[in-house]
């Protein structure tokens, strides 16, 4: 199954948990263009800050009063003309609302 990481940030409180995005898992985070983008842009956004990728499972608990804040990426992403959002890919209609984004990185279009 593997492990699935969030990326948090110690000195400010924040936590990218990417799980809109469809990717969680080291190989998924670095393949994934869009996770990949996401964490960069977090990481250029943010220097000197203490930022570290955990486990979800220990991150979940430990972290959960962090704000989330990988919307507020994919929403500067987007304005700055690093991804695209081409909707929703809803998996559930119930209160859940369970989806994935439809990000591409505009980068490799060409």
């Amino acid at each position: 199954m593997g492990v699935g990481f969030i990326l948090i940030n110690r000195t400010k409180k924040q936590r990218l948990d990417f799980g809109y995005v469809g990717a969680s898992k080291a190989r998924e985070l670095a393949g994934n263009p869009a996770a990949a983008a996401i964490t960069t842009w977090y990481l250029l956004e943010n220097p000197g800050d203490d930022i570290l990728f955990v486990d979800d499972h220990s991150g979940e608990d430990t972290y959960q009063d962090f704000l989330e804040v990988t919307h507020k990426m994919i929403d500067s992403l987007v304005e700055n003309k690093v991804l695209a959002c081409d909707g929703k890919e809803q998996y559930s209609d119930d209160e859940l609302n369970v989806y994935d984004l439809k990000l591409r990185n505009i980068w490799m279009d060409t």
